[in-house]
């Protein structure tokens, strides 16, 4: 936080998430991420849950797997509901999300809220599709917009077409 103080020169850009734009249009984005449609699988070296505040708390090579939705983490920390979906979770320390076989980001936190269905990477992240990577201080995926908002230091590198 202390850096988006400095000077408090902000520099927001909306980028879709689609560089070559095709992946999307085809319904290979993060749309479905939040779908109720997709079971959600969990493993990890060990896992709290606390059934009274419906809390979870996943350590050690955590892989979460939903559809063809693939995210890694040192920890993963969250909050489910009475039907057993996922509300709210925070992945930390070295978090890789692959969807599909053209989008990747990692970071060292992201934040997944289902109620505003976003997904929020800090601390270093990069996303990546096809080749093209958007970096930033913070990367916010709009899930049910399929875009992204990158906020702070933002660069972009495409890959140009061959």
């Amino acid at each position: 936080m202390a850096r988006m103080h400095r000077g408090f020169v902000v520099f927001y850009c909306i980028v879709s998430l689609c560089f070559a734009g095709a992946a999307y249009s085809e319904g290979n984005g993060w749309e479905d991420l939040s779908s109720s449609k997709e079971d959600t699988y969990i493993t990890s070296r060990k896992v709290v849950i606390n059934v009274e505040t419906n809390e979870f708390s996943y350590r050690g090579s955590v892989v979460l797997r939903r559809g063809d939705m693939v995210l890694n983490s040192d920890r993963l920390d969250g909050r489910y509901n009475e039907k057993q979906g996922i509300d709210e979770m925070v992945a930390t320390g070295n978090v890789s999300i692959e969807k599909g076989k053209s989008i990747k980001a990692v970071s060292q936190r992201a934040v997944y809220n289902k109620e505003e269905e976003t997904m929020v990477l800090t601390e270093g992240p990069q996303v990546e599709e096809n080749g093209s990577v958007l970096m930033a201080d913070m990367v916010t995926i709009l899930l049910r917009e399929n875009k992204s908002l990158a906020e702070g230091n933002v660069r972009i590198r495409l890959l140009e077409g061959k």
